[in-house]
């Protein structure tokens, strides 16, 4: 996977353990397949410490972010309310360097 053209949105929650949890299920169950299917995904990665879980969805473009933009934002409040965690920011970055490894 090339950093190209790639951006990333970086969301950063807050919540209980229980919370996080709830929201890592849904988001396996419902979300991931859900965004898979979507134009111009390339990748999501989650980052949890403790009380702090940072959600990372990777795109070809700022326009295939957009297009998919009202549709996650519907997510991102269903998800909110059903597991009380917290959105603190959510940003956009251009990608200016990417590199994975495959797994050995």
């Amino acid at each position: 996977m090339s950093a190209e053209r790639l951006v990333a949105r970086v969301m950063h929650f807050t919540g209980t353990e229980e919370q996080i949890e709830h929201v890592l299920s849904v988001a396996r169950e419902d979300i991931l397949p859900w965004t898979r299917e979507e134009t111009g995904f390339r990748g999501l990665l989650f980052l949890v410490d403790d009380d702090r879980l940072l959600v990372i969805t990777l795109w070809t473009s700022e326009e295939a972010l957009e297009a998919h933009e009202a549709a996650a934002q519907e997510f991102r409040t269903l998800v909110i309310e059903a597991t009380g965690i917290e959105l603190v920011t959510s940003e956009v970055y251009k990608v200016s360097a990417l590199e994975l490894h495959p797994a050995m």
